[in-house]
């Protein structure tokens, strides 16, 4: 069963456990700078177009860095690396 990340957000608060417990998303890998992007958004619990909406890009540009075909230019990839900062701490 597959649950959305607005879904997930939602049962984080109710429980009182974050939205990365909740999606086991420990087990994703992150090789690459576009699949530590995917996780970095999922821990939080953003879909594509609220995490692209946050960084300011199009939802598109998103899929280019999530799949590895474009790199993020130095000023969204700082405000990227806030997010992404949640990897280390695992």
């Amino acid at each position: 069963m597959k649950v959305s990340p607005p879904s997930l957000r939602r049962l984080s608060k109710v429980l009182g456990v974050s939205v990365a417990f909740l999606g086991c998303f420990e087990k994703l890998p992150e090789s690459s700078l576009g699949e530590r992007i995917i996780k970095a958004r999922l821990y939080y619990g953003y879909t594509k177009r609220e995490f692209a909406a946050l960084l300011g890009i199009s939802e598109r540009t998103l899929y280019e860095w999530e799949h590895d075909r474009k790199i993020p230019p130095p000023t969204p990839l700082n405000d990227l690396s806030k997010y992404l900062a949640i990897l280390m701490k695992e």
